[in-house]
């Protein structure tokens, strides 16, 4: 997005899915703001792939950029003293051209303003509002009314009410239905196709109180019918992302889960149910956000932005230091039975607590540990960081290790194990070494 100037700059990622649920890493892009609070995917004037606008509250900027086949991002304009406000941009046809339209919403004001948008990033007023309710917590677009233009759900929490609405193409709003006794509880709305009728915009509810989720088909004029209830579902969901990720006509959802590190890809099947189509865990803990679109990778899916607001570039070398130490220089360390650069990995107050054997403390223990445990046969394992968390000079790694153990001094055959390993490190004068380490059995 910029020149890298600084060891600190903030990292976005762009992820390629595959339709069978997999997600691979398709470009870094480092040099991205840390005050960025929303990004909007649309039409804003690049050529092939989704372009975005990236909101800046702390500043009052917006920016819009486009992308090519390659995933590179180019600034189309950049825009100054726009209100610091805006809690919400909805993306939309409000003016009917080609390119997606924005809805900006003010809550501390009750102010909404309709922008067309046209070629290269610029923008135009279409209406403004004031008098808005300050507490609607979610404007969802979709097709609501059956007509061209992109129309509008609100939903207020306060009061437990929902609002149907249809645009007209010259930013005026026409109300289709107004609901009330709506749980307040609704964390997030998401629109999509959820049902066999395809021609109006479904939607998924989610409450994260109580983890149940409520899929419902809309019929044109502000009415919705209950497809399905799913109940049990996790209470942590940060987010809820709609998209093409299984390869079937119906939308599937991303689910991402901070307090674990959890993503998780399910597939809908128009009846309102839901199936698992992958589960990854070991993820960061930190994404702020995460947005769909076509940003160059593979063209018949969506790709997706993580953009994480704490993942600065000093923070990814720690991390790829402390990989590369667990997953390469301790594993060799071990297949070549070399004691001292096995004991040098560990701080002078290191706690090693291997299964089966007595704990050690300090590098002279370790050593007899090591000795013990390993002494007698030869390991060689290979190790996987399946999740590396790093804050400050402090941080852990959750693992797992498959190793074949070749016994020395006999014509016995070999074995293997598998192991979990969990590590807490500390970085001492700029390296990163062992301060805790255990280790348990798991089932092959």
């Amino acid at each position: 997005m910029s020149e890298q100037t600084s060891s600190d700059e903030i990292c976005g990622e762009f992820y390629a899915t595959d339709g069978s649920g997999n997600i691979s890493l398709f470009k870094q892009d480092w040099g991205w703001r840390q005050t960025w609070k929303l990004i909007v995917t649309g039409k804003f004037g690049g050529k092939t792939y989704t372009d975005r606008l990236f909101y800046d509250p702390a500043t009052g900027e917006g920016e819009f950029y486009t992308t090519d086949s390659s995933g590179k991002i180019s600034v189309l304009k950049k825009y100054t003293g726009w209100p610091k406000t805006w809690e919400l941009i909805i993306p939309g046809n409000f003016g009917g051209n080609a390119y997606t339209d924005l809805l900006f919403y003010d809550p501390t004001t009750g102010e909404a303003e309709f922008y067309t948008t046209g070629d290269n990033g610029n923008i135009s007023l279409l209406k403004k509002y004031t008098g808005w309710r300050k507490t609607w917590h979610s404007i969802v677009p979709g097709n609501f009314g059956g007509n061209s233009y992109t129309d509008l759900l609100f939903y207020d929490p306060t009061t437990g009410e929902a609002e149907f609405y249809t645009t007209d193409g010259r930013g005026n709003l026409s109300e289709l239905r107004r609901h009330t006794g709506w749980r307040k509880t609704w964390h997030s709305i998401i629109p999509g196709n959820f049902s066999e009728n395809s021609y109006y915009t479904d939607l998924l509810l989610y409450d994260s109180t109580t983890g149940e989720g409520r899929f419902y088909a809309t019929d044109g004029r502000g009415n919705l019918s209950e497809l399905s209830r799913q109940t049990g579902w996790s209470k942590t969901w940060h987010s809820i992302i709609p998209g093409n990720f299984g390869g079937n006509p119906y939308t599937d959802l991303l689910f991402y889960d901070p307090t674990i590190g959890e993503v998780r890809i399910c597939r809908t099947d128009g009846r309102g149910e839901i199936s698992s189509a992958s589960s990854h865990t070991g993820w960061r803990k930190t994404w702020e956000l995460i947005v769909a679109g076509e940003f160059g990778g593979d063209r018949d899916t969506d790709d997706l932005i993580f953009y994480d607001q704490l993942k600065s570039r000093s923070v990814a070398s720690d991390e790829d230091e402390i990989r590369k130490l667990f997953e390469e220089t301790y594993a060799s360390n071990v297949r070549a039975g070399d004691v001292d650069a096995y004991v040098a990995m560990f701080t002078e107050d290191a706690f090693w607590m291997p299964p089966e054997s007595r704990d050690r403390r300090g590098p002279d223990e370790i050593a007899d540990g090591f000795e013990e445990v390993f002494g007698n046969r030869s390991v060689k394992p290979e190790l996987t960081a399946e999740e590396i968390q790093v804050i400050e000079n402090f941080g852990y790694v959750v693992g797992m290790s498959s190793a074949m153990l070749y016994p020395e001094d006999d014509d016995s055959e070999p074995s293997e194990v598998k192991l979990r390993i969990v590590w807490l490190v500390r970085k001492e004068q700029g390296t990163w070494k062992i301060a805790r380490e255990i280790w348990n059995s798991k089932p092959l």
